[in-house]
Order: structure tokens, then C-alpha cells, then sequence
């Protein structure tokens, strides 16, 4: 059973994918989206839907730290054109969106990976947004969660911090207790990895060169109290912020970081961090 992913992990990772006795932190992601199935990873998979979990386990306060919404709908024909600065992306999935800015006094839209336009039309958006909903993301990693949630198209703000797309802090949190922290730069594609001291660890992400060390944030420990809350209960979730001008702001909830198939280098830091998840 499932032939294929353990052929794509010892393509990806070099060693053998045991399920019946998984240890390496990889090894329990893949044992987690193939066999877990908790009705909580659906919810909080949810771009959309995991605004009232949020609400529920933080509280009052977590209006104030949610990223404000313009639009929610499950019918892509009904959508328009906003004022200012947003991104449009399906509740379902990742590495889908339109992020939409102003340039010099026109609109540019970053489309997915496919690029960057200038002033394209309602009925353009419409396409790409239901080119979203003809295919389910995670299915061909057997990401089971994202296949159970009922399709939105989502419309937000679009978070600025100082003119820049804010970095992300990215807590992998195990059992409520968080043991790593990713700091993602704004291009996407530099990572610095930290102990939950905000101590830089000797680990890269194969793929993602190591990015500039960063000053511990002040607002460090209101995401790592953040995160504790949201995480209690699940044996391991990986918790998304954004920082604007040291302000709080959630992102998402991720159960399947890399999908299992996500290298460290050193190798080894894989079993040292799967030992955090029991």
C-alpha cells in the first residue's frame, strides 16, 4: 500500500519510509496525512474555516489578530474588483493565489507561480479561480484534509510591513510545545532556522539557502503563546504568522509541512527533530 509515496520518499530522502515504526520527522508526516484522520485537521486545514477555531481557542482577542476579510464565496462567478491592496486564494490549498498590488498607479497581479500582469480582467480572475477548484491540492501526496474541505475563494487584505510583503514566522509545534521556528524572507525562498529560544540552529532546508540572521522578534513570545494555544491537542501542526511592524497577524495551519518530502541538511536533524513528536 502506497508504493508510490515510499518510492518518492527513498528518491527524495535516501533512506527507506517505515510506517510500521516511523521516526524521523518526515517519516511521521507521511505516517500522519495516510492514516490521521481527525476531523480537526479538516477544520483547521481551512484557510476560511479556521477563523472560528481561532476564535474559540484565543478568544476575544483574536479578531484583532486576524487578517481582515474582504469577501468569501463559494461561486467564483460573483467575484469583483476591490479597492486597494489584497490577495484573492482558495481555502484549500497552497502556492495558489492573486495577490493584488498597486504599481505606479496601476494594478499588478501576481498570478500563482505563473507570473505577473498589469490590469487584468474580472473575467480573468473568474478563470483562474475556477481553474483552482478542477483540481484538489495535496491529492497526488495523499494530503487527506484538503480533500474534505468544501471549496471557497477567499478575498484578504493584503498585509504590508514598512512597503514589503511581511516576513513569515513559521512554529512547528509539537504537542502544544514548540521546538523549531522557520523565519521565511519575503522572496519565498530564504530560510533561517531557530530553537524556540530564537537561537539560529546549524540546519538548512535543502532547496532554500540560509537567509540573513534576523534580531529576535519583540513579538516573539505573544506568537509562541499564540501558537501553544492553537496547538493543544494536536501531536504535532505547524502555526504561520506575519509580522507588521511588530504586529501579530495569523496565517495558516499546516499539517503536512513539505508533504514529508521537505530535506535537512544535515540529515540527521530529521530524527533529531521527530523525536519531538510522540
Amino acid at each position: 500500500m502506497y508504493e508510490d509515496e515510499k518510492i518518492r520518499f527513498k528518491r527524495v530522502h535516501g533512506y527507506e519510509l517505515n510506517l510500521d515504526n516511523p521516526k524521523s520527522f518526515n517519516e511521521k508526516v507521511c505516517f500522519k496525512k495516510l492514516f490521521d484522520r481527525d476531523p480537526l485537521l479538516v477544520v483547521t486545514s481551512d484557510k476560511y474555516r479556521v477563523r472560528d477555531f481561532i476564535r474559540d481557542r484565543i478568544g476575544w482577542e483574536a479578531e484583532n489578530h486576524l487578517v481582515p476579510l474582504l469577501y468569501v464565496t463559494d461561486d467564483p462567478e460573483t467575484l469583483q474588483k476591490f479597492e486597494g491592496q489584497y490577495i484573492i486564494k482558495p481555502n484549500n490549498g497552497a502556492g495558489r493565489w492573486i495577490i493584488v498590488e498597486d504599481i505606479g498607479g496601476r494594478k499588478r497581479y501576481t498570478v500563482d507561480r505563473i507570473g505577473q500582469f498589469f490590469d487584468i480582467s474580472t473575467r480573468e480572475i473568474i478563470m483562474y479561480c475556477k481553474n483552482w477548484f478542477k483540481t484538489v491540492h495535496g491529492s497526488e501526496w495523499y494530503e487527506w484534509s484538503y480533500g474534505m474541505i468544501n471549496p471557497l475563494v477567499v478575498v484578504e487584505k493584503l498585509l504590508y510591513d514598512n512597503g514589503n510583503i511581511p516576513y513569515s514566522y513559521k512554529f512547528c509545534m509539537f504537542d502544544g510545545k514548540c521546538k523549531m521556528i522557520y523565519a521565511l524572507n519575503r522572496d519565498d525562498i530564504t530560510i533561517s532556522l531557530y530553537d524556540e529560544e530564537w537561537n539560529l540552529l546549524p540546519v538548512a532546508r535543502k532547496g532554500h539557502p540560509i537567509g540573513e540572521v534576523k534580531e529576535k522578534p519583540e513579538s516573539l513570545d505573544k506568537m509562541i503563546g499564540f501558537a501553544e494555544k492553537l496547538s493543544k491537542g494536536f501531536d504535532f501542526v505547524r502555526i504561520d504568522f506575519f509580522l507588521v511592524d511588530n504586529y501579530v497577524y495569523f496565517g495558516e495551519m499546516t499539517h503536512y509541512p513539505g508533504s514529508g518530502h521537505g530535506v535537512f541538511e544535515p540529515a540527521e536533524y530529521d530524527f533529531e527533530l521527530g523525536k519531538f513528536w510522540e
